[in-house]
C-alpha cells in the first residue's frame, strides 16, 4: 500500500465504522439513548432492544458491508481487464445465472425443505452461466469483446428463462423468488453469511495481490504483455475470481446491482486508476455504500423497508447513464 494512501486508508475505515454505528441506531424501531446504550454494550436475552440490535441489524449490516465490499472489488477488477468503464459483475450475466437458479428453486419448492437450497441454486445458476462464458470467449482467444458479448447474451437467456418459470407457475408461490431478485438483506441466512465471510474475504484479497496485473491489463493486453504478463491466463483467473465473488454476494442477499460500477468509477475520479490503491478503497467504500443504501431504504418509509436493491438500481440506473454520456463525450 502506497504511504500517501495509509491516511486515507484509515479514514475510510473510520467513515465505515461510523455507518455501521448509525445503521445500529437507526431503524423502524426507535428508542430512547439509555435503552440503546444498554442494548449495545450490556447485551441480554431478556432485552428487547438486545434482541433487534445484535440478532436482526448485526447480521444484516455485515452482510451489507461484506457484499457491497465484494462486489465493488470485483467490478474494479473487471473495468481493468475489459478497459471499460461500464463493466460491472452484472454486465456479464453472472446475476441473470444466480437469478434462474433461485426461480427454479423455489418452482420446483425445494425453498421449504431447506433453507440452504436457494442459496446452493444461486450458486449452481452463477456457475452454470460462467462456464458458459467462459468457453463461449475461450474460442475468440478470452478477448474483451467476446466476454461482454458473450455475458450480455447469457445474461438475457437466463433472465428470460426466469420470467419464463415465473409465468407458468402459481405467483404466490414465486413471490419470495421474486423478493430475492430484488436484492434484500432483511432476512440474512445467519450460517451463509458466514460461509460468505470465509469466501468474499480471501477473493477480495487475491484481487489485492493482482493489482499490478490488473495496471498492465488497463494499459492494454499489447502493452502487457512487454510487460511481462501472461495476458490470456491472468484475464481468466481474475474473471473466474470475480464471477465467484458475484455469485456468493447473490446467493447471501440476491441481486443487488450497480455497486461494482458505482464505487470504483467514483473513486477514479479522486485516486487515480492506480489498482494498488483503487482496489482496497474500492473494497472498504463499497461496503460503506452498500450499508449507507440499506440503511436508507429500511428508514426512508419505516415501518416499512424497501429492498436495498431497488435503491442501487435508481441510483445505478442514473449513474450509468451519466458515465455513458461522459464517456461517449471523451470518444468525440
Amino acid at each position: 500500500m502506497n504511504k500517501p494512501f495509509k491516511p486515507m486508508f484509515f479514514s475510510f475505515l473510520i467513515l465505515l465504522g461510523a455507518l455501521a454505528l448509525a445503521a445500529f441506531v437507526l431503524g423502524s424501531t426507535t428508542a430512547s439513548m439509555k435503552d440503546l446504550f444498554s442494548a449495545l454494550f450490556f447485551p441480554s436475552d431478556t432485552n428487547m432492544y438486545s434482541t433487534i440490535l445484535w440478532k436482526l441489524r448485526a447480521p444484516r449490516i455485515l452482510a451489507a458491508i461484506i457484499v457491497g465490499a465484494g462486489l465493488s472489488s470485483g467490478g474494479c477488477a473487471l473495468q481493468s481487464i475489459l478497459r471499460n468503464p461500464l463493466a460491472e459483475p452484472y454486465t456479464l450475466g453472472i446475476s441473470s445465472g444466480a437469478s434462474f437458479g433461485i426461480t427454479l428453486a423455489t418452482v420446483l419448492g425445494l425453498t421449504s425443505i431447506n433453507v440452504f437450497f436457494l442459496p446452493a441454486f444461486s450458486f449452481a445458476g452463477t456457475l452454470l452461466c460462467i462456464i458458459a462464458v467462459y468457453f463461449i470467449s475461450l474460442r475468440f482467444s478470452f478477448s474483451s469483446f467476446s466476454l461482454l458479448l458473450s455475458g450480455i447474451m447469457f445474461g438475457l437467456v437466463f433472465s428470460s428463462l426466469s420470467m419464463l418459470l415465473i409465468a407458468i407457475d402459481n405467483p404466490n408461490k414465486v413471490s419470495a423468488a421474486i423478493l430475492w431478485l430484488f436484492g434484500d438483506l432483511s432476512n440474512v441466512n445467519i450460517p451463509m453469511l458466514w460461509i460468505s465471510c470465509a469466501l468474499i474475504l480471501p477473493l477480495t484479497i487475491f484481487l489485492w495481490t493482482r493489482s499490478k496485473e490488473l495496471n498492465a491489463l488497463s494499459l492494454g493486453e499489447e502493452k502487457a504483455h512487454y510487460l511481462g504478463v501472461n495476458v490470456k491466463q491472468s484475464k481468466q483467473i481474475i474473471f473466474i475470481v470475480c464471477a465467484l465473488l458475484t455469485g456468493v454476494c447473490v446467493a447471501l442477499c440476491g441481486v443487488i446491482g450497480f455497486v461494482g460500477l458505482i464505487v470504483p468509477n467514483l473513486l477514479r475520479l479522486f485516486l487515480g486508476s492506480d489498482n494498488r490503491v483503487l482496489l482496497p478503497a474500492s473494497t472498504i467504500l463499497g461496503g460503506a455504500f452498500l450499508l449507507l443504501c440499506d440503511t436508507f431504504a429500511r428508514t426512508i418509509a419505516r415501518p416499512l423497508e424497501l429492498p436495498v436493491g431497488v435503491l442501487t438500481g435508481i441510483i445505478g440506473g442514473a449513474f450509468f447513464l451519466l458515465l455513458l454520456i461522459k464517456t461517449n463525450r471523451a470518444e468525440q
